[in-house]
């Protein structure tokens, strides 16, 4: 008996999203438009030396120097009338705004169910008339 072989069935390639960019033919020109940042040396944001960055940087750091904290003293900040000008005006402010919402829920009760005193007075208006 001459049998065919048996072939592995056809590969289908389920679909896909789209390549960004146009495959090329090989005998097409190469076009580089990006600037290449070679040459370029890193400069460490700590201690402000070249050939390493941020994070790879074996320097170590006071413990004591926190952000931007590092170009105050913390006791002449706190000292500072400035400092405690601002804040006190910054609460200040708080508390007004909190007061002001206390004033308009007060209100907007008022307008939905009036006052104690209104009420009473609608009665014995109302009962003088009868």
């Amino acid at each position: 008996m001459d049998m065919l072989p048996i072939l592995p069935p056809t590969l289908k390639r389920p679909p896909s999203r789209p390549t960004k960019i146009r495959r090329r033919k090989p005998d097409e020109p190469q076009t580089t438009t990006k600037l290449t940042k070679k040459g370029v040396e890193m400069k460490c944001n700590k201690c402000n030396k070249l050939g390493h960055n941020k994070k790879s940087c074996k320097e170590e750091l006071d413990q004591n120097v926190l952000g931007f904290m590092a170009k105050f003293d913390v006791q002449t900040l706190i000292n500072d009338k400035r400092f405690w000008f601002a804040s006190f005006l910054i609460a200040w402010a708080a508390a007004l705004q909190g007061h002001m919402m206390w004033m308009q829920r007060q209100d907007s009760f008022k307008q939905k169910f009036g006052t104690p005193n209104q009420s009473n007075d609608d009665e014995t208006k109302n009962m003088s008339q009868s």
